[in-house]
């Protein structure tokens, strides 16, 4: 993955790593995440393109994610030349304990391709 960024403050994973399979979440409110039932998976969200005045906010996805016992989440975010763009961290509530990364949106594509359901007939 080119495009890549951790959320800092947002959890870590263990020593060896986090391995779980993907589950698209499209814009990860709660129904989404119940939707894509990610308990114990990897939750991957896309972040709308914002105006550019304001940073995107992933608290109520986080949140969402957490309460659907997310393993993790990924946000696919649309930043210039597939950079990805991440919010402003308030750091004074320490750990939320979901690992989150940030993807670029062209980088993203595929994440977001592989995260969801296989269509019946569909080879993948």
């Amino acid at each position: 993955m080119p495009s890549i960024a951790p959320r800092l403050y947002s959890g870590t994973t263990p020593a060896g790593g986090l391995a779980a399979p993907l589950a698209y979440a499209s814009l990860g409110t709660a129904r989404d995440m119940s939707s894509a039932a990610v308990k114990d998976r990897i939750a991957v969200v896309d972040v709308p393109y914002n105006d550019g005045a304001t940073a995107p906010t992933l608290e109520p996805a986080i949140t969402a994610a957490k309460a659907a016992g997310a393993a993790a989440l990924v946000a696919v975010t649309e930043g210039p030349e597939d950079y990805p763009i991440h919010e402003d961290v308030d750091s004074r509530a320490g750990l939320l304990g979901l690992p989150v990364v940030f993807v670029g949106k062209r980088s993203g594509a595929a994440v977001i391709d592989a995260a969801r359901p296989a269509r019946a007939g569909a080879s993948r």
